[in-house]
């Protein structure tokens, strides 16, 4: 069940990893869309700038009311579908399932046969919806809280609010036919309550939670290092209780501390911004997810040219290949650790086998 977030998927594509190593451009293996930036929660650690009493200004051209408008979604999808792409992800941004056209959206999805996925807060997982999302790959609610007090007080939002979260899981649990899984941001508010989550959402029926460390551009990893043992030992005690042939914890906490959270990159290629494209709520495409929303990150706008012209134009290739990570990501990177395998298998000689 963990594979589901190896760093090594990406060799399954031969050809992609071959492309990128020979210079050529073709088309990403993956599109992570933002559909909108409207959401029905308010996070206190939310990084988009009209929300956050947490972070300030996080994100240079976010725009809380922007989202895609259908002619942009269908023709996305469409060049998506005409291009090859193999996999597209629907995220924030804000809450992608209070998008107004998001139905119509997973039709389209579902009618070219996309292998998809979602990432929600989950509160509007239920009804047509839920049955549009039936059969994706994977669907991963955020939840940061078992308590109903605590939850609603991370996220500004009325009381109980968890208990209606609670009910559509169990009830997304009998259609669902791909993996289900919680994301779970550790942070001051809510570490006491790992290992206590952990049974909660297990008891719920979901195949995984996956625990990881609050991160943002202005965010010091310093900021863990009071709780950092805390935590660790209670997502091993989780571990060691609840694993098993149909539940996993996956410790996304502890080692990227210390190493994929690094704000700085020792190596100048980033391969993953030619596999992996990110299209935000505002019609731009970003170098990655990471990057949304900050300025000059992006490599075209589709409210001015459709995606297959921006990709493949003379000037995204022109940036792909004078892209140096070491002189401009110096902010937490979240393919850090995938890009230093891929780095280390192209950087290997033809000749080196043993």
């Amino acid at each position: 069940m963990n594979k589901l977030y190896s760093n090594l998927k990406i060799f399954k594509h031969p050809n992609k990893l071959l492309s990128i190593k020979d210079g050529n451009v073709t088309p990403p293996i993956m599109v992570r869309i933002k559909p909108t930036n409207v959401c029905d929660q308010k996070c206190y650690y939310c990084s988009t700038p009209v929300k956050a009493t947490y972070v300030k200004n996080a994100s240079d051209e976010f725009k809380y009311n922007d989202y895609l408008p259908w002619r942009i979604m269908k023709s996305l999808l469409d060049d998506l579908y005409n291009m090859g792409v193999k996999s597209v992800i629907l995220s924030g941004g804000g809450e992608p399932l209070v998008y107004k056209y998001i139905e119509d959206t997973l039709r389209l999805i579902r009618e070219y046969g996309f292998d998809y996925a979602l990432i929600t807060n989950g509160w509007k997982l239920k009804g047509d919806i839920a049955k549009l999302l039936d059969d994706a790959s994977w669907v991963r609610i955020s939840a940061d809280s078992s308590s109903l007090k605590n939850y609603s007080n991370i996220r500004n939002i009325r009381d109980n609010a968890l208990l209606d979260i609670f009910k559509n899981i169990r009830e997304f649990n009998k259609i669902r036919r791909g993996h289900f899984g919680i994301n779970y941001v550790v942070h001051k508010r809510n570490y006491k309550e790992v290992l206590d989550s952990a049974a909660t959402y297990k008891c719920l029926g979901v195949d995984n939670i996956k625990f990881a460390p609050l991160i943002d551009k202005n965010l010091d990893v310093g900021y863990h290092k009071n709780i950092k043992d805390d935590v660790s030992l209670q997502i091993k005690k989780a571990q060691d209780m609840y694993n098993s042939d149909t539940f996993q914890v996956i410790d996304r906490y502890t080692s990227p501390l210390d190493t994929s959270v690094v704000f700085k990159r020792d190596y100048s290629r980033c391969p993953m911004i030619q596999i992996v494209s990110s299209v935000a709520a505002n019609g731009k495409v970003y170098l990655c997810h990471d990057k949304a929303y900050m300025r000059g990150f992006d490599i075209g706008n589709l409210h001015k040219d459709r995606f297959k012209d921006i990709w493949m134009s003379k000037d995204t290739e022109r940036i792909f290949k004078t892209f140096d990570a070491k002189k401009k990501c110096k902010h937490h990177c979240v393919w850090d650790s995938r890009n230093r395998i891929i780095n280390e298998y192209m950087n290997m000689g033809d000749d080196n086998f043993i």
